[in-house]
């Protein structure tokens, strides 16, 4: 299938409309797509600054939470140890029991935050039970392990000793102890906006502006299925890291919804990635993004399968998501790319390569950040690098849908020029039959007439006496029909010449009033005996530089026709000279013709009709009076009402 054969079924719908662009202009989609990345760039921008430069006002929200630093823990079987806030227990059996001991100052603190994943926990004030989360029986049976919690707990005035009773997870042998914050519940949850708001801020970024794209493709564009699944990565990805913000799980009670729409998005994110990407290169091999995307949509429908049966966690299956999908992806996607543009020099492959850096530089600026802490908001690099990337593909994909979409206009428009093309063809086949019958009428009739006569000019020379007047006559009458004959057997040539291009004119100076003595006294003498009379109006003489005979043809062409509507009446034959031609014109006192001829007065095989504001005649002399006129760099035109007259104008370079 051709390039645009693949593509065309993602733009099933759009009109078949002749395109237009001479000048490059920039089209709506860019414009749009520049002006997101704009706000979204600046918007990014002033929560990464925010959050990396703006400290905490205590002033404005009274004490900060403040950070539990020892603790003492005992596991259960394994012995006991000391350790600071947050801290990882590794080589544990399942379900293994953990204890961890904090001393308080008695009174400091009114609330601590309270965080756990995979791990239930009872959490006890000086020996009475104050908090229980992550036990049997709160989350569904087919959850092997609780969710991530996360809660604000109020401690009790006199507390001075905390104890935390946890149960490791079941499905691995590292269980996190995380870090312990205490103070106002004001100041924990602001310090969770602190710390988390702008993770939360750039998934509702994902998770609105695909959501917004999605349904536009799928209501608003039908047929248009690519920035569908570019809706799709950014849904996806922000329903992983909306799951995964502890900001979302403290304002959003509901930790089995989260776990599931985290886990979610974050097995299914690469699959539209790659069909979005199969999009904008549209390589020739398209076989491994394809197989690739099919093989992770399968293996999320595994994971969620094996989840809801209860068999297998999806934290179980972190690495095969988190880790092996992502490079398979990275390697697919820069071997199709590099492939593309090495083989294909495809222009799409090239711009690729800066979403791509900035996901790099993303990615690196993450790991460096984990190491030398340039701000305490993990995942910020990260989101905020995936974020510019989703727009500039987004942008890229913009740019390709407009390619495609010319590419089919063009390809409709060249459709339609073919049919309306075959449909003239038609059209002018029929009317050159017609044409042609009725051209080989007219030249029947000379010929009976010449037939006719010569058996009369015998007739008269066999018999006993010859009368010389009916000879002579009838001499004329011959002479009259070959002329004719000769006439459209010219105008027969002269059409033929003009339709294989090898219309020649032998050009020189000629004068106008030459021109006009010509018409007057050789072609047109009988006018002085003739109702009709001829006038010509010339201002001096003037030099046209033309072919002398074709210029005398169209001017007898048009002065005969003039004498077939004007039986008593006036023809004038005028010539002006204006702005560097010289304008020939013929007018006549004749019946007029209607609006509808004039249309068809210069064509190739006009219909031909008899009677009043018809055009008489084989049609050819006008054509062929255009064309000559047309190919001097002049032109021609025809001014008419009923009932008063006709004038039929062209125009002559003049001499240079």
């Amino acid at each position: 299938m051709s390039g645009i054969g693949r593509e065309k079924e993602l733009f099933a719908d759009v009109p078949h409309t002749p395109n237009v662009t001479a000048a490059k202009k920039r089209t709506l989609p860019e414009i749009v797509g520049f002006c997101s990345v704009a706000v979204f760039t600046l918007l990014v921008a002033t929560l990464v600054a925010s959050a990396l430069f703006i400290e905490w006002n205590p002033l404005s929200y009274g004490e900060p939470a403040a950070a539990i630093g020892d603790f003492v823990y005992e596991v259960d079987g394994d012995g006991c140890g000391a350790s600071a806030f947050p801290h990882s227990l590794s080589n544990l059996a399942p379900n293994t029991p953990v204890t961890v001991h904090v001393d308080l100052e008695r009174g400091r603190y009114g609330n601590i935050l309270v965080k756990t994943l995979y791990s239930g926990l009872r959490l006890y004030a000086d020996d009475v039970l104050i908090y229980e989360c992550g036990q049997k029986g709160s989350y569904p049976e087919w959850l092997k392990d609780p969710p991530m919690l996360i809660n604000v707990v109020p401690l009790p005035e006199t507390a001075s000793r905390l104890r935390f009773e946890y149960i490791s997870p079941s499905q691995r042998d590292t269980m996190r102890i995380y870090a312990l914050m205490a103070g106002s519940d004001g100041a924990l949850v602001m310090y969770l906006l602190e710390t988390e708001g702008i993770l939360f801020v750039i998934s509702l970024f994902f998770l609105v502006g695909g959501l917004a794209v999605t349904v536009i493709s799928l209501v608003f564009r039908k047929g248009n299925k690519v920035f569908l699944f570019l809706g799709l990565f950014a849904f996806a990805l922000g329903c992983w890291s909306l799951g995964e913000a502890d900001f979302t799980d403290l304002i959003i009670q509901r930790p089995v919804f989260l776990y599931v729409l985290s886990f979610a998005g974050l097995f299914s994110f690469t699959a539209p990635l790659l069909r979005y990407g199969l999009f904008i290169l549209n390589p020739r091999n398209p076989h491994p993004m394809r197989i690739t995307s099919n093989a992770i949509f399968a293996a999320a429908l595994a994971a969620f399968a094996l989840q809801l049966a209860g068999l297998v966690d999806f934290s179980k299956m972190l690495p095969v998501f988190f880790i092996a999908a992502p490079v398979a992806v990275v390697a697919v996607f820069a071997y199709t790319a590099v492939t593309e543009y090495v083989r294909c020099r495809n222009p799409f492959a090239r711009q690729l390569a800066l979403p791509a850096s900035v996901l790099i530089v993303a990615f690196l600026a993450e790991i460096t950040n984990y190491y030398v802490r340039f701000t305490h908001v993990l995942s910020l690099f990260f989101l905020t690098g995936t974020l510019i990337f989703t727009l500039l593909i987004g942008f890229i994909g913009l740019r390709k849908s407009e390619k495609i979409r010319r590419e089919i206009e063009e390809k409709a428009a060249r459709e339609m020029d073919a049919v309306r093309e075959a449909e003239s063809q038609r059209r002018i086949s029929a009317m050159k039959s017609e044409f042609m019958g009725e051209l080989s009428h007219e030249l029947r009739m000379p010929i009976s007439a010449v037939s006719g006569f010569a058996q009369l000019f015998r007739d008269i020379l066999d018999g006993d006496e010859i009368d010389m007047v009916e000879l002579r006559s009838s001499a004329r009458w011959i002479e009259s029909e070959a002329e004719r004959m000769d006439r459209l057997v010219s105008q027969l040539l002269d059409m033929t010449a003009i339709e294989a291009g090898s219309f020649k004119l032998r050009k020189k100076d000629v004068s106008v009033k030459e021109l006009f003595e010509l018409v007057r006294n050789v072609y047109f003498p009988l006018f002085a005996d003739a109702q009709t009379r001829l006038a010509t109006e010339l201002d001096g003489d003037i030099l046209i530089h033309a072919d002398r005979e074709r210029v005398l043809q169209v001017i007898v062409n048009l002065v005969s026709n003039a004498c077939k509507y004007t039986e008593d009446g006036e023809i004038a034959l005028a010539a002006t000279a204006e702005g560097g031609v010289v304008r020939f014109s013929v007018t006549d006192t004749g019946e007029g013709m209607a609006p509808d001829m004039l249309a068809m007065l210069f064509t190739r095989y006009p219909k031909m009709r008899d009677g009043v504001n018809a055009v008489t005649g084989n049609g050819l002399g006008l054509f062929i009076s255009k064309k000559i006129a047309e190919a001097h760099g002049g032109e021609v035109g025809v001014e008419s009402e009923p009932g008063k007259g006709t004038m039929v104008w062209f125009t002559i370079p003049m001499k240079i």
